[in-house]
Formats: structure tokens, C-alpha cells, sequence
């Protein structure tokens, strides 16, 4: 008998042809437990699932991961497993099942109708695993969105509460202002007025700051090889950018006791301020001066959560817990300082629990740059994009322009051109980090004339 194809389509086997199967076939009878496939072997035979239940398991990383179970009874759609498939999983029986194997030339042999059977019953099989693969990444973005829009909303939370905490505001009180010149400095900035005269004269006026900014470029901070004598010499040795944050540097110094933690925290605070200016001038986002000041300043939090846990070191697991952006902001807006800048600041941490949308426009350039530099100071150290928390880094990138670049590319690309033409005005430790990462150019430089200088 040699039903037509479009027979074969809309029926189950005649009895006449599963016992002609039967025939034809090793019949498995597996009782639970049993496989019928083994996982990483090549079973090179055509299955024909008949009656039972069976589970299916694939092996994720080193973990085992049930995918779907299938129990067919009389009337249903039997289920067919096509050599290739062991390679993907395993099929083990979960109650009393029968199945039938053929070998491939067997399954050659069939009349066109019943291969065609097995085809359709193939195809009806991945159509409800596609389906149920469907429906599970439905729900599984219904989760994601719902987890997306929790997370910022609790962060959100948590900052109203630093907002009415006697215990953050009282060390918020102690905390020195930062001096005049650093309000003046950033304000200036903000509205584009502000040059390397208005540094200049300003260093000038105060003989402190002079003093100050005297000594450190002429310490092993910058380990320049002939004597800075007067500010002119700096002005024309720094240039605007590294001038500006030479003195608002040494305004936060002044706020802040000259422990080794603060001192720490100051360090990686200027090497984000550098590559945060670099991302913004290669990227053409953003203000690069504005965007290297938060950098410079978006750790003040971490300094107050220090200054908490010496004050409580009986709570300082609760205190690690602080939302240490969220508490600088609070420093900031204290302070004065423009609103971009702290809100800027009070964003900084978004970027790890949801995407660029949750950010407010004003300032979403800041939070997105002070972020990406993040990733790449980490890839400069030696981490790689899987030694970091990053759920939302593509995200991010792309926004930057450069979506096809992985991090590695994104610093050799976008930061270091940059870095590399400003080397020789930076700190000795952050040249050292720069050469780690390049080898073409010196890392002690000269005492060359800035590139950038306004």
C-alpha cells in the first residue's frame, strides 16, 4: 500500500504499516531512567517515539539543563529523532516508554509516504519546542523589564533615605567646603568661561594655591625632570586641562584628611577624569572638560563612607552598603556645585542595573562617559569585559558610536590617541598605565608644550 503524501499528512500510521515498522525495527522498551540517547556519542539511527514520556537534557557550560519533557499516548503525535541529535542531547525515559530504531538504510528503503510521516512528525516536534522556546523568552522579558524598572526605583528609594539620615548628614556637615576657587572653577566651566588667564590669574591671587600647585608639579607626582620655578612655566608646561585639574585636585585635597584611603581614592579619581576627557573629545560627546571634572570628583561619596566607617566601625558592613554616588551627589549639592555636576554624580552607578533610557536626558552624556571610562580603566589594568559586572555594556557603547568595538578596541581606538598626545602632561603613575597599554611611545616623555592648551 502506498498512501499518497497528502494521505500521510493527515493521518496516524495504519495498524498494517506500524507492524510493518515493527518489523523493520530494534525495539526499545525503556523503563524509567533508561536512555535512549546518549549525550556526545553519534547514534547514527532514525528514532520513532511511540507511547511514555521522555526527558530531554543538554549540557550548558558543565551543568546538565532539562530542556522540555514529551509524553505521548495513543492518538497523539509520535516524535522522531534524527541522527545528528545525540551530538545536542540526551532522551532518557521518565515512565515505562517504547520507541523504535531504524537504521539509516532502512530508512531509505521507506515508501516516500511513510518518510514523509516521519519528516512531519520531526517537524510538528521542533515546531512545539520553537513554541515553547518562544513563549519562554517572552517571559523571560516580561522579568528583565520588570527587573530593569525595579532596580533604578529602589536605588531611587535608598537616596531619599541618605537624604533624611542624621548619621550621613552630620558627616556631611564636618566635611570642609571646597575653597572658592574650585566653586568659581566649575561654574566658569560649565558656561564655557573660563580659560587659562582666568586658572592663571586665579592661582596667582591665592598664594597657597600658588604654593600648592608649585610643589606638586615639581614632586614625583609628575616627576618632570627640570624645576617648575613660577606658574607661567606651568601654564605653558600643563596647558588648560591638566592646569585646571592640577588646582581643582588640590582643592579637593584640601577637604579631605591626608590618609592613604583618600589618597588611594583621589588616584583612581584622576585617571577617570583623563580617560573620561579622552572618550569625550574622541567621541564627540559630551563636554570633555565638564565630563573630566565629574570624573575627577565622582568618588567624594567613597570618601564619606570612609570617614562613616571611622566614626561607626561597628557598622561598617551596613555602611559598605551605602550608595557611595548618591552620597557624593549629596556632598556636591551641599557644596553648591552646579547641578549637572552632582546629578551627573548621583547617576553614576545606573549604567550597572539598567539601560541609557533610565537616565535623564540633561545629563546622560556625563553618566554614559564617567561609565565607559570606568570599563576602560579596568581594561587597562589587565580585566577583562568577563571579569566585570556589565549586563548593559553594549548598550552603552553603542550610544558612544563605537557598538562594533569590544572594550579592548574601544581604549586602543577612542581613549589612548588621545592619552598618548597628552602623555607627557599627566602623573608619573598614570603615564606608567598609558605605557603599559601602548608600545610605541615613551613613558617618561619630555617636558614638552601641551597639545591641547587653550
Amino acid at each position: 500500500m502506498k498512501p499518497s503524501q497528502a494521505a500521510a499528512q493527515d493521518r496516524e500510521l495504519s495498524e498494517k504499516e506500524l507492524r510493518n515498522l515493527y518489523s523493520l525495527a530494534d525495539v526499545n522498551r525503556l523503563a524509567p531512567g533508561d536512555a535512549l540517547i546518549r549525550g556526545g556519542g553519534q547514534d547514527a539511527k532514525v528514532h520513532l517515539f511511540l507511547e511514555g514520556e521522555l526527558k530531554i537534557v543538554q549540557k550548558v557550560g558543565e551543568a546538565d539543563k532539562e530542556i522540555t519533557r514529551l509524553r505521548r499516548e495513543k492518538g497523539g503525535d509520535a516524535v522522531v529523532f534524527f541522527p545528528g541529535d545525540p551530538c545536542r542531547m540526551s532522551v532518557s525515559a521518565t515512565l515505562p516508554s517504547t520507541a523504535l530504531a531504524f537504521s539509516s538504510t532502512v530508512f531509505e528503503s521507506f515508501d516516500p509516504a511513510i518518510q514523509l510521516y516521519f519528516y512531519k512528525q520531526r517537524f510538528r516536534f521542533e515546531e512545539r519546542v520553537v513554541s515553547g522556546l518562544l513563549e519562554a523568552e517572552s517571559d523571560w522579558l516580561r522579568r528583565k523589564k520588570q527587573f530593569q524598572a525595579y532596580l533604578p526605583a529602589m536605588l531611587a528609594a535608598f537616596k531619599k533615605d541618605y537624604e533624611k539620615s542624621d548619621l550621613i548628614l552630620g558627616v556631611l556637615k564636618k566635611i570642609p567646603k571646597l575653597p572658592a576657587f574650585t566653586g568659581t572653577l566649575a561654574a566658569g566651566l560649565m558656561n564655557d568661561e573660563i580659560s587659562t588667564k582666568d586658572v592663571s590669574d586665579m592661582v596667582k591671587q591665592d598664594p597657597s594655591l600658588a604654593a600648592g600647585v608649585l610643589k606638586t608639579v615639581n614632586s614625583p607626582y609628575y616627576g618632570f625632570s627640570k624645576h617648575i620655578s613660577d606658574i607661567n612655566h606651568a601654564v605653558i608646561l600643563l596647558g588648560f586641562n591638566e592646569l585646571y585639574q592640577l588646582v581643582l585636585a588640590e582643592g579637593i585635597r584640601q577637604t579631605m584628611p591626608n590618609l592613604s584611603r583618600f589618597r588611594e581614592i583621589l588616584s583612581h579619581s584622576i585617571c577617570i577624569s583623563r580617560i573620561a576627557f579622552a572618550l569625550s573629545f574622541s567621541g564627540h560627546m559630551g563636554k570633555p572638560a565638564e565630563v573630566s571634572t565629574i570624573g575627577l570628583l565622582h568618588d567624594l561619596g567613597e570618601s564619606v563612607k570612609h570617614l562613616l566607617k571611622k566614626q561607626n566601625p561597628k557598622i561598617e558592613i551596613l555602611i559598605d552598603s551605602i550608595d557611595g554616588g548618591a552620597v557624593g551627589a549629596l556632598l556636591l549639592k551641599h557644596w553648591n556645585l552646579p547641578g549637572r555636576i552632582w546629578q551627573s554624580i548621583e547617576f553614576q552607578n545606573h549604567p550597572s542595573v539598567g539601560p541609557v533610557s533610565g537616565i535623564p536626558k540633561p545629563f546622560q552624556d556625563n553618566v554614559i562617559l564617567l561609565y565607559l571610562s570606568h570599563v576602560c580603566f579596568e581594561a587597562m589594568k589587565g580585566r577583562t569585559e568577563s571579569d566585570l559586572f556589565t549586563p548593559f555594556l553594549d548598550d552603552y557603547i553603542r550610544v558612544l558610536g563605537a557598538g562594533e568595538l569590544s572594550v579592548r578596541q574601544m581604549v586602543q581606538k577612542l581613549a589612548m590617541p588621545f592619552l598618548v598626545k597628552n602623555l607627557h602632561t599627566y602623573p608619573a603613575f598614570f603615564r606608567k598605565l598609558i605605557a603599559k597599554n601602548t608600545k610605541s611611545y615613551e613613558v617618561l616623555g619630555t617636558d614638552r608644550p601641551p597639545q591641547d592648551s587653550r
